[in-house]
């Protein structure tokens, strides 16, 4: 199972490459930090401020990432993380970038550290396959599949303040900009899928995708735009 070799990849990096369970620092230096060490834009869903907060990440990615590791199989699934991790690194420093320009100074509460704003990603794209009227239980609790990623981000914001919102609405975002099909073109190249599937194809656990590299795009923002011109 593919999705649970990342999340041991994910621990063991934390534990063993890293210095382990590091409090991040209050200031606010996304920007500065990523154009000059750019590989953060990536890196930094390895790194968590504790062992409950990998622990609960590790837990959360396992279910959605066997999910649709079943969709578009351990390559695919590799994929989606790398480019979901990199958009929503793209959306924090834009955002960032705003309000430097506009404000000279920045209100993120960063570095922003772990890999759930990368769960909220894949929460987003999952939720948004749903159907229309779709329903599902949040702590027992009926909400509509599609409103399930922003749904868990104010109930998170309320009960869990002190946690990343500004983190996990980034990973809402590059989940959004996903499923509209925005991101196609930092997707492996094919070939690249190909030659891995192939290489990885027979051994203990590898899931081949069964359905085409658009999956996972909804068609959600389309029909949304559809009916905004009329």
């Amino acid at each position: 199972m593919p999705a649970l070799l990342l999340t041991v990849i994910v621990a063991a990096t934390q534990v063993l490459l890293l210095q382990p369970f590091q409090r991040p620092s209050r200031k606010g230096d996304e920007l500065a930090v990523l154009l000059l060490q750019s590989y953060r834009a990536l890196t930094h869903v390895l790194v968590h401020a504790s062992l409950p907060h990998l622990i609960f990440n590790m837990y959360s990615f396992s279910g959605i990432g066997e999910r649709l590791e079943r969709v578009v199989g351990s390559v695919g699934l590799l994929q989606l993380v790398v480019v979901l991790a990199l958009a929503k690194s793209f959306v924090l420093v834009s955002c960032e970038a705003l309000l430097l320009f506009y404000s000279r100074q920045s209100r993120l509460p960063g570095p922003l550290v772990g890999f759930s704003g990368v769960i909220f990603a894949l929460f987003t794209v999952d939720s948004l396959l749903a159907h229309p009227g779709a329903q599902v239980s949040l702590f027992g609790m009926p909400v509509p599949a599609r409103a399930f990623p922003v749904v868990l981000l104010v109930m998170q914001w309320v009960l869990f303040p002190f946690a990343s919102v500004w983190g996990h609405a980034a990973g809402i975002a590059a989940g959004s900009m996903f499923s509209a099909g925005l991101l196609k073109w930092a997707r492996f190249p094919a070939v690249v899928v190909k030659d891995l599937e192939s290489f990885l194809s027979g051994r203990e656990g590898f899931i081949r995708g069964r359905l085409g590299r658009d999956a996972l795009v909804s068609n959600v923002f389309s029909d949304l735009w559809r009916s905004l011109r009329r």
